[in-house]
């Protein structure tokens, strides 16, 4: 369900531009800057639109309070910009260690690393 790409002809060869991307934040956040996340990243995780709505049944719940492009927090928005704070991106790992959905291990991976000082995105289609 959860894929990585080495390049951007691989993620194209893959289903174009129809994913949902998982996405570092590379600073932190505010409501104004949330317009300005450039999509695309080799870093990023991706889960092609045919996976969605498993994607949404296994993790929907297990993302919490996501601020939204209107400045507004709530549930994950997949057709929307969703940002997680470092609090938040706390929370979901500890949800995604007790839960194990599939793929877990992977997201885990990648949330755990060094770059997630300043939280996360999740690009809807």
């Amino acid at each position: 369900m959860l894929r990585r790409f080495k390049s951007q002809e691989q993620r194209r060869a893959c289903g174009g531009s129809c994913f949902i991307e998982i996405q570092h934040s590379q600073k932190p956040i505010n409501t104004a800057k949330l317009h300005s996340v450039l999509p695309w990243a080799l870093s990023s995780l991706y889960i092609h639109d045919e996976d969605t709505e498993a994607f949404y049944r296994e993790y929907g719940e297990l993302f919490g309070d996501a601020l939204h492009a209107n400045g507004q927090k709530g549930g994950l928005d997949l057709n929307g910009i969703n940002y997680f704070d470092p609090a938040e991106t706390a929370r979901i790992i500890a949800r995604l260690r007790d839960r194990q959905p599939t793929d877990s291990e992977l997201l885990l991976d990648w949330l755990t690393d060094g770059a997630m000082q300043n939280g996360f995105f999740v690009l809807g289609i």
